[in-house]
């Protein structure tokens, strides 16, 4: 098993308290799934995850088509895109960044629909936060809709809380959440 597999391995346990024990359907899914950090060649592959949820919600607006369309950019200005491998395939995809000094933002969280419920999502926060954290995060924000209470109730369940709205850089979004680590 390579280094990343076992840190995904060990993520995917704590995440899911599931001993992984033989072969069983998790254990297979997790063999052909992995987190990679955003190159060019998935540059097609992180539009399509990220429109099909942006457009499905009617949540598409100008601030996502700058990132969407320019992902180089805003890794130029520190931020990361991960994405998630499953099967030769991408299906999900997560960024985060620095908004200041200890306080990193995730950003579009997308999961392709024939995909969803089978735990990606998590796996891609748990990536993200592990990325904030190794970078001095002490608190995580994000700003979703409420009409994502899927997402907001991942989140939750992840420990983030809901905290007082303020405007973000999506003029779609009316939930903020915040995760502190201790």
């Amino acid at each position: 098993m390579s280094f990343q597999n076992l840190v995904l391995y060990k993520k995917f346990k704590e995440l899911f308290k599931s001993p992984l024990q033989g072969y069983g359907i998790f254990a297979v899914k997790f063999l052909f799934m992995k987190i990679v950090e955003y190159c060019e060649e998935y540059f097609e592959a992180f539009k399509k995850i990220s429109y099909e949820w942006l457009l499905a919600n009617n949540l598409l607006e100008k601030e996502d088509e700058v990132l969407l369309q320019n992902p180089s950019s805003f890794i130029k200005r520190g931020g990361r895109i991960y994405m998630l491998c499953f099967q030769e395939s991408c299906v999900g995809t997560v960024s985060v960044e620095q908004v200041e000094p200890g306080c990193f933002e995730i950003l579009k969280l997308g999961v392709l629909e024939k995909y969803r419920g089978r735990g990606f999502g998590k796996l891609l926060i748990a990536h993200a936060l592990a990325s904030a954290k190794s970078q001095g995060a002490k608190c995580v924000i994000l700003h979703s809709n409420s009409k994502l209470q899927t997402a907001i109730e991942l989140y939750e369940s992840l420990g983030f809380q809901k905290i007082s709205f303020t405007q973000g850089r999506y003029l779609t979004s009316d939930v903020k959440m915040e995760l502190k680590f201790i």
